[in-house]
């Protein structure tokens, strides 16, 4: 059994390391599917703690491994950053224009280099192997199902993993927990309006897709508050619309691009049927044509119900009830951890980053976003804390 004091102290001498770490993978971010040079900082790093692991050709993905000769617990860290030009002027500043780590994954990355160099390094009081997901392109194609198709929950089997994400709603040391569903399914959609095009002054002589386009934008919105069971949390969004090249031609087409996103599959499916047949009804109304097209996404992420209360209970011990944010509403943002949850045992939870005090507050996703670079002890100490109970309870 780990000696959770011992845990603690390695925690403290490692940080600065650590926090080094997690500056330089922020100083050069990279994108979805694009991400070779952190790949390098990660596989460097493993490297040095004699650590095993395996990569491939196919993305950027990296597997640790810490076998002990048994079944395994995983934990995983997404890689990846965001099309998104930096506003925080430090030191640490992204050297990359256009490209940031605003949502945290940067610190992620450190923080699972950090457990898994603990980990390592007391191997032989651990009675189940460890395996560590470093995930690319969780803010595009999902690489999580990507690292599954490829075998990471086997060789050796996987029973459970967990995973963490910064939270800046909350201050650094504390810890939200939620049981069952987190976050959302999520499909994205193009409707494409097919009228005939004509001269502003003359709409009578075509079809006009603009006015079309705006029936459709409009029904949208009474599916949700009409046809959508109230009690059931749903969205359609629109995100794009284009179209037309001057203010005085109906144009022929018109495109509109957006989102669904609800609690379950059976919901979006309902919603997804609805949007379909309301946009084609107000095409055929008007005499236009129009094409629907959608691409689902991740589906939602439904937390496993024993793990929550196993890592609850251990997370009282370690750091305090009081440091625990629990019962909050699940989020309509997706996150494809939710594979590694439909494909094992999986348990995801958000730590704190913001800093105790600080009256500035930015939301991840923001050009301003700059976590407590503290919340990396917390973040640490709490994955080998749910590690030590997962296998305890196994």
């Amino acid at each position: 059994m780990l000696d959770m004091m011992v845990v603690k102290k390695r925690v403290e001498d490692i940080f600065p390391e650590i926090a080094e770490i997690r500056n330089r993978i922020h100083m050069n971010p990279e994108l979805s599917e694009l991400e070779m040079n952190t790949r390098d900082v990660i596989t460097d790093y493993l490297k040095e703690q004699n650590i095993d692991f395996s990569t491939n050709d196919e993305d950027f993905g990296v597997v640790g491994i810490i076998d002990s000769g048994g079944k395994a617990i995983g934990i995983r860290g997404d890689i990846d950053a965001l099309p998104i030009q930096e506003e925080v002027d430090f030191e640490y500043k992204s050297q990359n224009p256009g490209v940031m780590h605003a949502c945290g994954h940067d610190f992620h990355t450190a923080i699972l280099l950090g457990t898994a160099r603990i980990l390592n390094e007391l191997r032989n009081e651990l009675p189940v192997g460890i395996k560590v997901f470093f995930q690319p392109a969780e803010e595009t194609v999902g690489g999580a199902k990507q690292m599954i198709d490829r075998g990471c929950l086997k060789n050796p089997e996987v029973v459970s993993v967990i995973g963490l994400h910064l939270n800046p709603d909350i201050d650094t040391g504390k810890i939200e927990l939620v049981n069952g569903v987190l976050n959302a399914t999520f499909t994205e959609f193009k409707i494409i309006v097919k009228g005939k095009g004509t001269h502003g002054a003359h709409p009578d002589m075509g079809t006009d897709s603009i006015a079309v386009t705006a029936d459709i934008i409009k029904g949208s919105q009474n599916i949700i508050s009409r046809l959508k069971d109230p009690l059931k949390p749903g969205v359609i969004s629109f995100g794009r619309i284009y179209g037309g090249t001057k203010d005085n031609i109906i144009p022929e087409e018109v495109v509109l691009e957006g989102i669904i996103r609800s609690f379950s599959s059976e919901e979006q499916k309902f919603l997804k049927s609805k949007l379909d047949d309301m946009a084609r009804h107000a095409s055929r109304w008007a005499g236009a044509k129009c094409d629907v097209i959608f691409e689902d996404s991740y589906p939602p992420l439904i937390n496993d119900g024993g793990l929550y209360e196993i890592v609850k209970e251990e997370f009282s011990r370690e750091f305090g009830f009081e440091n625990l944010v629990l019962d909050s509403p699940p989020s309509l943002g997706a996150d494809d951890f939710a594979y590694f949850c439909h494909e094992s045992r999986g348990f995801y939870y958000t730590i704190g980053c913001h800093k105790p005090g600080d009256r500035e507050y930015y939301p991840i996703h923001s050009p301003r976003f700059d976590p407590d670079i503290n919340c990396i002890r917390t973040g640490i100490l709490s994955q080998i804390s749910a590690v030590k109970a997962i296998w305890e309870s196994i």
